[in-house]
Parts: structure tokens; C-alpha cells; sequence
């Protein structure tokens, strides 16, 4: 049941063709890695009953993070947030994750780079355990 609605679940960017969502994952992640992009910036925006924040733009450099502000205040993000707001390779284990554990998964990955763009996870059955991430502004920082 899981494996069926994990693939009826998951949704792929329009003409990517894919209908196995191990495949569109896999896809994507080797895309990502195989372009070995380290230095990069993005918004990140969670929606979830727990988390009110918003969006966050993460800066990565030389594959670490160096920032994460919150958009609409310019702040730095409370570091015990930090977790929820993950740079690429953690949206992929997130998303990784999701699809082994969540009854329903939703994906879809950026052509060009392969990252996922956008997720809808539900964990469990009932109401306000969803949760959503979309991934905007995204640049890859030319040295």
C-alpha cells in the first residue's frame, strides 16, 4: 500500500517524463552531484503547523552553510531552526526520508540543476501533520 501510494503520490516537473519516483529522485540527485555546485544561494519557504517562520534564504560556500536569514524580517534564523531549513544535499535526504516513512509524497525537481523545488509530505493520516517546502531564487555563485 505505501509503495502504491508513494508512486501515485509523486508528481514530476511538466515534459520530465519520469513516472517512478525512485527514478525522478535518483534522477535528481545525481543530476545535483554530478554538476558539483558548492557555492550557491536559495530561498527556502516551509509550510507547517510548527513552524511560522516563513521564507529563509540559505547561502551556501564551499559546501557549507554560512547563512540563513529570514526573509522577511533580515534576521538570522533561531539556530535551533537551523535543522528545518537544510541546504540541497539535506533537502535530499529529507525528501529521501519522506519517501520511506510518509504516507503520501509529492516532488518535484528542477530541470536544469536537480534539486527538488518542491515537496508535499504527509506523514500521517489526519489533519495539520503536512508539511510543504519550495525552493525559490535558487543561483549557483560563479567564482
Amino acid at each position: 500500500m505505501l509503495a502504491r501510494t508513494l508512486l501515485f503520490g509523486v508528481f514530476f516537473l511538466a515534459g520530465c517524463g519520469m513516472t517512478d519516483p525512485a527514478e525522478g529522485f535518483q534522477a535528481g540527485r545525481n543530476r545535483w552531484n554530478s554538476l558539483g555546485i558548492v557555492d550557491y544561494r536559495f530561498d527556502l519557504s516551509r509550510g507547517c503547523e510548527c513552524l511560522p517562520v516563513g521564507a529563509v534564504r540559505i547561502v551556501v560556500e564551499d559546501g557549507v552553510v554560512v547563512s540563513r536569514t529570514v526573509l522577511a524580517t533580515g534576521e538570522p534564523l533561531e539556530a535551533s531552526l537551523a535543522p528545518h531549513y537544510p541546504d540541497i544535499p539535506g533537502l535530499f535526504d529529507l525528501v529521501d526520508d519522506a519517501y520511506r516513512r510518509a504516507i503520501d509524497v509529492r516532488v518535484t525537481f528542477d530541470e536544469q540543476y536537480g534539486y527538488p523545488r518542491s515537496a508535499r509530505i504527509d506523514y500521517f493520516e489526519g489533519p495539520d501533520d503536512e508539511i510543504t517546502l519550495a525552493v525559490t531564487e535558487f543561483a549557483a555563485v560563479q567564482e
